[in-house]
């Protein structure tokens, strides 16, 4: 065996026993906000949700609240990455302490005015594990 061939069987042994693989995390459909989603493995908590709608200001403001567990860092790059195919536009990346918030305004809906849908993404971790994730939703109702 050559010096090549046994660099090449080391990186192979490895890459197949040395690393864990990485988690994919698959999107989840919200029926109740179909535009915000939601990784599988990650659970609706009713008891920590509100969802309001005011006749009086046509508006509509949902807090909904998710446990479950997976790679912090998954979670962040999977709402950077599945929100805009939803059609939202990243304004505001904040890390601070065991959470990530990402601030998005929806796109395509014309000129941001204060009126444009927003959604407020917390991601909550404890070491390199997110446990929980928070979605808040505000939009004048009529509007996309």
């Amino acid at each position: 065996m050559n010096g090549r061939t046994a660099i090449v069987l080391l990186v192979a042994v490895f890459l197949v026993s040395g690393c864990e693989p990485e988690p994919m995390l698959v999107v989840r459909k919200n029926p109740s906000v179909p535009d915000v989603p939601v990784p599988s493995g990650f659970r609706f908590d009713p008891t920590d949700s509100t969802d309001f709608t005011s006749e009086t200001t046509n508006e509509r403001y949902v807090n909904y609240h998710y446990t479950g567990r997976a790679l912090f860092a998954d979670v962040v790059s999977f709402y950077k990455r599945y929100m805009p195919v939803e059609g939202w536009r990243l304004q505001q990346d904040v890390g601070t302490g065991g959470r990530q918030t990402l601030h998005f305004k929806k796109s395509g809906v014309g000129p941001v005015t204060p009126e444009t849908p927003t959604c407020i993404i917390t991601v909550f971790g404890s070491g390199e594990y997110a446990n929980a994730i928070r979605f808040q939703r505000m939009e004048k109702q009529g509007t996309p």
